[in-house]
């Protein structure tokens, strides 16, 4: 094997591929997760003893920061933080903002029918829906209901995007190295302070997102050679006998976030990998991937206050047919705001501040 193009002048596929299956295992450890449901000769995804496939959401966060990192070479200079931050605003927040709505209405149904919230303990809650909806969830000091496991993710996925935008300008200014401002972002996100923008649930994010900022330079200035693609493979091999073979082993997120991932993330930048996954069809099905990881839980809820006993019940097949709804509703959700709804919002959107600026004048 031998080492890729680097990562600026075509887009990796396979780290697409990446987030495909990291979505699906996730879809699969909700849905067991919520549903309480544990499976009998057949892998478990939630009630497992050697690992918490919950971590696929570091790995979620490795990557964004990996390929965010092309930013960082110069190119914010020209963009100004209102359309940096308003760009990934209007990808992320209209499609989960409805899901928002929508599973706050499922949520209050839900209750009336079985007198009890799903799944969390606190019932629902229209500051917290508005809350998530907006993408404020957590860490920005407006701490509301938790809705859902998606809208945290996106809460810190866009404060992420801010503190790197504003460090890169900062370095900039001050010829202040960037390496060693995500070295200090880390340490500050380990520290477990409590400041505004932080927090328990915002710093998991900063861990994972800044390291793959990290990874990104040494893959950017550092040859993939045979004897790193060498050591990667041994990295994840020992990683993963450790889980599978040491009953008495606890430590799996940072044995997987910081050493399996990276290691996995190289590997994928190998030419077979690059090759095999070399189709666009790679990058759109990850697109749609975000669609489904906002609207799962949704329609879980929904299949949930139809007929719950059908859902709780031991049957793995239940959860592969789960997964393939999910993926149909996220393809559905991803045709529409990519298309119609997406390129309707932002006329709507201009038409808005072109009034209120006339009407100012």
């Amino acid at each position: 094997m031998t080492a890729s193009v680097k990562q600026n002048s075509t887009r990796n596929f396979s780290l697409d591929f990446l987030k495909v299956i990291a979505t699906t295992i996730i879809l699969f450890h909700h849905y067991q997760q919520d549903g309480q449901v544990r499976f009998v000769n057949h892998p478990n995804f939630f009630f497992n003893p050697h690992f918490d496939w919950g971590l696929m959401v570091e790995l979620f966060f490795i990557l964004s920061g990996f390929v965010m990192y092309h930013y960082c070479d110069g190119r914010l200079k020209e963009i100004s933080f209102s359309s940096f931050m308003g760009r990934r605003c209007m990808r992320l927040l209209p499609p989960m903002a409805v899901a928002a709505l929508a599973y706050f209405a499922l949520g209050y149904v839900y209750q009336q029918i079985y007198q009890k919230p799903f799944f969390f303990s606190e019932s629902v809650n229209l500051w917290g829906t508005v809350v998530s909806a907006l993408g404020l969830q957590n860490g920005w000091g407006l701490n509301g209901w938790n809705i859902n496991n998606p809208t945290w993710y996106v809460s810190v996925l866009l404060l992420c995007y801010l503190w790197m935008y504003v460090m890169v300008r900062l370095c900039e200014k001050h010829q202040f190295p960037f390496v060693y401002a995500c070295l200090i972002m880390l340490l500050i996100a380990f520290s477990g302070v409590k400041w505004p923008l932080f927090g328990d649930q915002a710093a998991r994010g900063y861990q994972s997102f800044f390291f793959g900022l990290l990874l990104a330079m040494f893959y950017r200035h550092f040859a993939l050679n045979r004897w790193l693609i060498t050591l990667c493979l041994a990295v994840m091999g020992i990683v993963l006998v450790f889980i599978v073979f040491a009953p008495g082993y606890t430590d799996y997120r940072m044995t997987f976030t910081y050493l399996f991932c990276p290691a996995l993330i190289l590997i994928m930048h190998t030419s077979p990998l690059q090759k095999l996954f070399r189709h666009s069809f790679w990058g759109r099905l990850s697109a749609i991937s975000y669609h489904v990881y906002i609207w799962h839980n949704v329609l879980q809820l929904l299949l949930y206050t139809i007929n719950t006993p059908v859902w709780t019940t031991a049957n793995p097949g239940m959860m592969y047919l789960f997964a393939i709804m999910a993926w149909g509703v996220g393809m559905l959700s991803w045709w529409l705001f990519e298309g119609p709804v997406g390129k309707r919002i932002p006329k709507v959107l201009c038409s808005i501040f072109e009034k209120r600026a006339m009407g100012e004048a």
